[in-house]
């Protein structure tokens, strides 16, 4: 997996800009979202990976995504306190419970053994 560093000036303008954006606009996104969730929904990873290649041009597939736990970490603490502080700690911790309860599943195991 390649890992992008990015300057806490970057990211800060992206979050800021994110953050930014009015609340008014939102429902003009809400049909475009909720088709993308359906259809992750309907087709799983299929719907994923074909979405992946759409909107961030990575041919990914099944063979192709393997990413390790050692990766995963290294991607989670290299992610500025700054952005951490708005993103939140919800965020933050519900990524990691996903990562884990992903890490079990592909390892067939319950997800109290693959925490321990």
């Amino acid at each position: 997996m390649k890992i992008t560093k990015v300057t806490e000036d970057a990211v800060a303008t992206l979050l800021d800009d994110l953050l930014k954006r009015s609340p008014n606009n939102y429902t003009g996104y809400a049909d475009k979202v909720q088709a993308i969730i359906d259809d992750v929904r309907e087709r799983g990873d299929e719907a994923l990976f074909e979405m992946t290649k759409r909107f961030d041009g990575a041919d990914l597939n099944a063979d192709n995504i393997r990413v390790t736990q050692a990766e995963i970490d290294e991607a989670m603490l290299g992610i500025m306190p700054d952005a951490k502080l708005k993103l939140g700690g919800n965020a933050t911790a519900a990524t990691s419970a996903a990562v884990l309860k992903a890490g079990a599943n592909a390892l067939g195991i319950p997800l109290y053994r693959h925490i321990s």
